[in-house]
Order: structure tokens, then C-alpha cells, then sequence
């Protein structure tokens, strides 16, 4: 039986990839009964899984900011494979906020009574100094997923415009790019996306005390879209000591690969998918010199300390 819910969170997770669409067609209410529901079950699965290796780890977490495929990486986090090699539930807080998202600015994000025990916390948008002061119980381990904040500006843009879920600002954010052209949505995006806090947020775990913190991995989205997608899995599933074996992480890296969640192949374009190409630089096909120049001014020269040229 456990097999086969694994089998059908992987073929849901996939549907609702392919399919993002659909999920216009249903009010949010309903999608957020969805997610309850799918939380639901990974737990009912793990009630029926033989745990192969016990984590000595508390907790994990999976930190970001959005556009940085966290819910790609949640998908994975939370598969039966990971759970089988460490005993530890993939936890999504924001499905239980009345909500059913978090609608503070990022670099407000802040977590007095931290997060469950044996738990994978994934995803968790914040910045280094908001972890840094979550109450968190020992050991534990995280992640920060990075990308370059150019293609973060595109990839929300076209979110923003076309495949996001209308719920928080997104309703009167679509409105305005639908009456802009690209380069002043672009522009809009830009600055509402430093009103929240998110450029600030990436900028903060590449800081030297972020740097010399031991206990977090810092990763780009672009090695982990790339070729090497496998080995970069691999350090991220060592690092947070899941000894997942080498036949098992070549499968779960494949189902969960932009050909099998899109059907289509990496680069290929769906503006109106939520998973719409799966790869680096797009940006140099949209940014305009006036719309480097605004994310310049407002985030002076976050690039190239996050190690883009």
C-alpha cells in the first residue's frame, strides 16, 4: 500500500505540473483543501514505511526565496525515498496558515516558536538572519537554494502575469503588468520585489557569518537545473546526512526532472506553466538596459556577490 500512495503522490505531483492551469478553475478554498489533503496523506504513507536509516538530526531545512524551484525541491524532499533514509516528515507551514500562504515580506519573516521535531521544513522563505534567530532544536542541518536575481525578476514576472494563483497581491500585480508593456512590468516587478524584501533576502546568506555557518549548504537553482543536477543532489542529501543509495537517487532525481513534471524538454517555453522553462539566463532575452539599470540601483551589486557575471 505504501508503494502505491508513493506512486500516486509522484503521478499528482507531476499532474499538477503539467496541468497548472487547472488549478484557475478551482477557487482557492479549494486548492488549499487540496494541499491539507496531500499533507495529509504523506503523512498516512509514513505510518506504512520501514525507515532504513534513523536521522540523528532534528530538523531540516529547506531554505529559499521564491522562483528558486522550491516547490520542486519540496516535491523531492518530500518523497517516500527521502523519508525512507532519515524518518523525517516533509512540512509545509504555510498549507496550515488560516491564509494558506505567508503574506509577510520575506525579511519579516519570523518564527518565535520554530518548527516540529523530525521534520524536513521545506520550503522556508526568510533571510539568513531570521533563521540565524528561529528557535531551532539541535542537531539540525539546512539548505538555501540561490539564483541569479535576474532570472528570479523574469521567472516571477511571468508568474505574476500568466501561472500564479490569484490570492494575496497577485490579483492587482496581474492587473498592472496586463496594462504594461514588458520592460515596465519588468520595472514593477523589480520594485515590488525589493518592497518585499526578497533581493535583501538572497543577498543575506552570502555574508561572511552565512559563509562560515557549518551548518548551512549554500546551492545555486542553476547547478541544480543543469546536467550535474545528480551530484548536486547528492551533496544536498549528504550534507544533511541522508544516505539515500546511488540506484535510488538516480531515480528520485529522474521523477522529479523538468521532462518528466513539464513533458517538455528543459528550455522549451510555456509562459503560462508554472513550470515554464527549467533553466538559466533567460533573462538576457527580456532585460532591457533600462531595466538593468533599475535592478541595479536598487540592489546595487547583489549579482556579482552571489557569483553571477
Amino acid at each position: 500500500m505504501a508503494t502505491g500512495l508513493h506512486t500516486f503522490d509522484r503521478w499528482l505531483t507531476a499532474l499538477r505540473h503539467r496541468h497548472s492551469g487547472l488549478r484557475h478553475l478551482l477557487p482557492y478554498g479549494a486548492i488549499r483543501w487540496v494541499n491539507l489533503s496531500r499533507s495529509a496523506l504523506l503523512r498516512a504513507r509514513a505510518t506504512l514505511t520501514r525507515v532504513e536509516h534513523p536521522s540523528p538530526l532534528a530538523n531540516v531545512y529547506h531554505c529559499c526565496v521564491h522562483k528558486t524551484g522550491s516547490q520542486w525541491l519540496t516535491a523531492v524532499l518530500s518523497d517516500l525515498v527521502t523519508y525512507r533514509y532519515s524518518g523525517l516528515l516533509g512540512y509545509q507551514y504555510q498549507i496550515r496558515r488560516r491564509e494558506g500562504y505567508d503574506p509577510r515580506p520575506i525579511t519579516s519573516r519570523v518564527f518565535p516558536q520554530g518548527f516540529p521535531a523530525r521534520t524536513i521544513v521545506t520550503p522556508l522563505y526568510l533571510d539568513y538572519g531570521n533563521f540565524r534567530s528561529m528557535p531551532k532544536a539541535e542537531p539540525y542541518r539546512a539548505v538555501f537554494v540561490q539564483r541569479d536575481p535576474r532570472d528570479v525578476t523574469v521567472s516571477w514576472y511571468f508568474s505574476a502575469r500568466f501561472s500564479h494563483l490569484e490570492m494575496g497581491d497577485i490579483p492587482a500585480m496581474r492587473e498592472r503588468l496586463t496594462g504594461m508593456d514588458k520592460e515596465r512590468g519588468l520595472i514593477e516587478v523589480i520594485r515590488y520585489l525589493e518592497g518585499q524584501g526578497l533581493y535583501e533576502a538572497l543577498g543575506s546568506w552570502v555574508t561572511p557569518e552565512a559563509a562560515a555557518d557549518p551548518t548551512v549548504l549554500v546551492i545555486s537553482y542553476e547547478e541544480l537545473a543543469s546536467p550535474r543536477s545528480g551530484e548536486l543532489f547528492r551533496e544536498v542529501y549528504d550534507h544533511l546526512g541522508i544516505p539515500v543509495p546511488e540506484d535510488e537517487m538516480a531515480e528520485l532525481v529522474d521523477a522529479y526532472s523538468f521532462a518528466r513534471l513539464s513533458g517538455r524538454k528543459q528550455g522549451e517555453v510555456d509562459p503560462r506553466s508554472h513550470v515554464r522553462k527549467g533553466g538559466a539566463g533567460d533573462w538576457r532575452k527580456h532585460f532591457t538596459p533600462a531595466v538593468t539599470r533599475e535592478l541595479e540601483e536598487r540592489t546595487g551589486d547583489l549579482v556579482q556577490r552571489l557569483g553571477y557575471e
